[in-house]
């Protein structure tokens, strides 16, 4: 069974891990900053990652017992481009180049 990472979209996070869980992912584990969205993805089924607190693959090792997941998916969006590890190179870079 597949095991999905994400990162919430702010506006309707319950989205995305949602349709994982649809389409049979054995786990679902949601990353993020926000404890509010981290809790909120509890609430329905969500193993959860604060990223705030360590290397989110140590985390995801706690978890699984395993450092990776099959498919990691970024459901932020574009206001997530400019922030983080990295992020002058992304900011100089168009919106939709692919690596």
């Amino acid at each position: 069974m597949p095991r999905v990472a994400f990162r919430l979209p702010p506006m309707d996070p319950r989205a995305p891990p949602t349709s994982a869980q649809l389409l049979g992912a054995a786990v679902v584990i949601v990353g993020d900053l926000n404890e509010d969205r981290l809790a909120q993805a509890r609430s329905f089924g969500c193993e959860t990652v604060n990223v705030a607190n360590g290397d989110p693959a140590d985390q995801i090792e706690q978890l699984l017992g395993v450092r990776e997941v099959d498919a990691g998916i970024d459901a932020v969006g574009f206001e997530a481009r400019g922030h983080g590890h990295g992020a002058e190179a992304r900011r100089r870079r168009p919106p939709c180049s692919i690596r």
